[in-house]
């Protein structure tokens, strides 16, 4: 009979224990659920609306639908230079052994193509 008050004591001690490690891990979950709820009312508050965010993508797609067509199209053909008479100048300019600045200023061609004419139409030396 000892031993089997002994044994129910222990039992009834286990249970006790039992219950306040329960009761611990009770509180726990519910400070956690309310530390959720306030994060979820913060976000709430703060959130972007929806529509928003839908008017925001809908312009992203439109311009890489511009985008797109625009990478899809040929380009355009260089045109070629309307005053055919200001290079000719500058060829006959070049053959007759003038400099490149001198070139560029009296025909208004740019330095660059100045040089490539008188390199290339330069008198034989």
């Amino acid at each position: 009979m000892n031993l089997d008050v002994i044994l129910l004591a222990s039992l009834l001690g286990l249970v006790l224990v039992q219950f306040a490690v329960i009761l611990v891990a009770w509180r726990r979950l519910s400070c956690r659920l309310d530390a959720v709820d306030e994060a979820q009312q913060r976000a709430a508050s703060t959130d972007v609306p929806t529509s928003m965010l839908v008017t925001g993508m809908a312009r992203v797609e439109a311009r890489l639908q511009q985008l797109e067509r625009a990478r899809q199209q040929p380009a355009p053909a260089p045109q070629a230079p309307s005053d055919d008479r200001a290079y000719q100048l500058a060829q006959r300019m070049a053959r007759d052994g003038a400099d490149a600045a001198r070139i560029a200023e009296s025909c208004g061609i740019t330095q660059h193509e100045a040089e490539l004419l008188a390199r290339l139409h330069a008198p034989a030396r």
